[in-house]
């Protein structure tokens, strides 16, 4: 019951990196008490690796975190890296 309590108060951030021979990009979803807030997608240089999509994605997650207008900055990042 807690766990739900904090779900539905807290951000929850999913990002993802990745890269193909199409290219390389970032991707971040951000939600609120389950309603989405925002989305962003960045395209990147293509000189860079995946790794660095991830990362730049969860950069990117927590800038606007800082953005939002709450009380509580309580924040679940889920990432695959």
């Amino acid at each position: 019951m807690l766990q739900e309590e904090e779900e539905k108060n807290s951000i929850q951030v999913f990002t993802d990196g990745s890269r193909s021979e199409r290219g390389v990009g970032s991707g971040v979803a951000i939600y609120r008490s389950g309603e989405s807030i925002t989305t962003i997608q960045c395209r990147l240089n293509r000189k860079c690796t995946n790794n660095q999509a991830e990362q730049f994605a969860i950069l990117t997650a927590l800038e606007h975190i800082e953005k939002i207008q709450t009380k509580d900055k309580r924040a679940t990042v889920y990432t695959d890296s």
